[in-house]
């Protein structure tokens, strides 16, 4: 930015990173038989045996059981 010390590199870069990491973590949950995603409240719908078999696939994915998706369309 003009007149500031930040620069688009490395925030940026490192936020897209981030947003393409979170986003083949979700794809890789969802490729798991069981796991789905619910259009209404916008969250990962899984049962918990196809929990157990995608966090042995990505350990990565701890945290997105219950975190809300509200931008993400299926």
């Amino acid at each position: 930015m003009h007149g500031t010390d930040i620069h688009a590199n490395p925030h940026t870069h490192s936020k897209i990173a981030t947003w393409k990491k979170l986003h083949g973590c979700l794809q890789t949950a969802l490729g798991v038989t069981g796991c789905g995603f619910n259009l209404g409240i916008k969250v990962v719908d899984v049962s918990d045996s196809a929990w157990a078999t995608v966090m042995k696939k990505n350990p990565l994915v701890s945290g997105m059981r219950y975190k809300l998706w509200p931008f993400y369309e299926d």
